[in-house]
């Protein structure tokens, strides 16, 4: 009986801690508040964001919310807004007019915001001046573990987007820019960061990757990296574009470069790579593949290559690693 009672106890103190957090329905008039919870949903008139942003952070200092949600609205812009209050999630999706982010955005919500999710804002791009501003919105978020802006419209990632000495983010996991827009991978854009396990950046139109493009910390213990479906070719990758910082050798990383336009694997750039000091596996699926002497070094060493590259098809639809050196005799 103790136990009901107590428990029931705790459940009322919850929704009331949940109500009273709520502010009136004419301070965030069209957004709603629903479990504590600051909520902007299927708004096709034009409303002050800031505005409500302003009586939120005078009435409700200090206070955190457990998410605030922008969805399907004609919100053209974000501005420095909720400097006082603070989220647990922050949610902007599917904003068909939204093209600008401040890069402090969201500033009430330095220390304690573990999810940034900005998706589906087709018009959300980062030209200059503001190359930057989206990313350095996604990254003022100290202990934030889940950056997430895929299926937008940027078209750059600059330098050190998303670094050790950036903010910290020594708690960044899950990283996702797939389906954007973007041509390039630049000089450590992704560098030394202790926990992350995830980056997507399929489905881009990415061209080329500089050197030192991901350096990933010694502290990592595996990862995931997929570069899928992009427009790679044999030549779009600097020398050392990947590293694992201080020889990380015992780091199980996973590449995917599957539905490229890359016809062979440049032994320059690939084959230190694939070495055995690392425990890397490459996949490489749905290439334009040609079985000539430019992949002749993968042969000379079949049996460790075949164990890391996965899907390699020679013009005629077979594997590569059925052919024999005799049919490279003509290779210098």
């Amino acid at each position: 009986m103790n136990i009901l009672i107590i428990s029931t106890v705790l459940l009322i103190s919850k929704i009331t801690c949940f109500q009273s957090l709520c502010p009136s329905p004419e301070d965030i008039n069209p957004c709603k508040c629903i479990s504590n919870s600051i909520k902007c949903h299927d708004i096709w008139k034009s409303f002050d964001l800031v505005n409500i942003s302003t009586k939120l952070d005078s009435k409700r200092s200090n206070t955190s919310f457990a998410e605030f949600s922008l969805y399907n609205t004609t919100i053209t812009s974000i501005g420095n807004i909720f400097k006082s209050v603070a989220f647990n999630h922050i949610s902007i999706s599917d904003n068909k007019n939204l093209t600008y982010i401040s890069a402090n955005a969201f500033s009430g919500s330095e220390m304690n915001l573990p999810i940034f999710d900005v998706e589906g804002n087709v018009r959300l791009s980062n030209p200059p001046p503001n190359q930057r501003n989206i990313f350095d919105a996604s990254t003022q978020f100290v202990n934030v573990k889940y950056i997430l802006l895929p299926h937008n419209g940027l078209t750059s990632i600059p330098d050190h987007a998303f670094h050790s000495n950036h903010s910290d983010l020594h708690q960044l996991t899950y990283l996702n820019l797939r389906q954007n827009n973007i041509t390039r991978i630049p000089t450590e854009a992704i560098t030394n960061l202790a926990k992350l396990s995830s980056i997507n950046l399929g489905q881009n139109k990415i061209n080329w990757i500089a050197k030192s493009a991901f350096v990933l910390s010694a502290n990592i213990t595996s990862a995931l990296i997929f570069i899928d479906y992009n427009q790679l070719n044999s030549s779009s990758f600097e020398r050392n574009w990947f590293s694992l910082k201080e020889l990380n050798s015992s780091a199980r990383v996973d590449i995917n470069l599957s539905n490229n336009n890359i016809t062979y694997l440049d032994e320059n750039i690939f084959e230190e790579l694939l070495s055995p000091k690392y425990n890397i596996d490459l996949t490489v699926d749905s290439n334009p593949f040609k079985c000539d002497c430019k992949n002749k070094w993968l042969i000379k060493n079949k049996k460790l290559f075949k164990s890391k590259i996965r899907g390699i098809k020679c013009e005629d639809k077979k594997d590569i690693w059925l052919k024999t050196d005799q049919e490279f005799t003509g290779c210098t």
